[in-house]
């Protein structure tokens, strides 16, 4: 779904697909989503970098989304594409900000 990239990026990003596979692909459109007026797009850039594995960009960019109150912040704990980064103290933050909690207990489930 690249439906939010500027058509003239298409060209660059099937050729990073085609040279790099996934992880080029995913690389060019983290670099060409950078710009300050795409600032709806740090919800999608954070899975991409957690995709990639990469910490640091996937907690700065769920922090971005924060800031600017992206609605898809509501699936922060339970979207399994951060599960990488659940348990660090700067994604325990922004759930905690939020009034949202990543402990979670299956006795707390049960039904009664």
């Amino acid at each position: 779904m690249m439906h939010h990239v500027l058509p003239s990026h298409a060209a660059e990003l099937a050729q990073a697909l085609r040279a790099g596979g996934a992880q080029a692909g995913l690389r060019k459109l983290i670099e060409v989503t950078e710009a300050p007026a795409r600032i709806a797009q740090n919800w999608r850039r954070a899975a991409w970098f957690a995709l990639l594995h990469d910490t640091e960009g996937t907690l700065s960019e769920l922090e971005k989304a924060y800031q600017v109150r992206n609605f898809n912040m509501m699936y922060l704990v339970v979207d399994p594409i951060h599960d990488r980064v659940r348990a660090h103290p700067r994604f325990k933050k922004i759930a905690a900000d939020m009034g949202l909690t990543t402990e979670w207990s299956m006795r707390d489930t049960t039904p009664r």
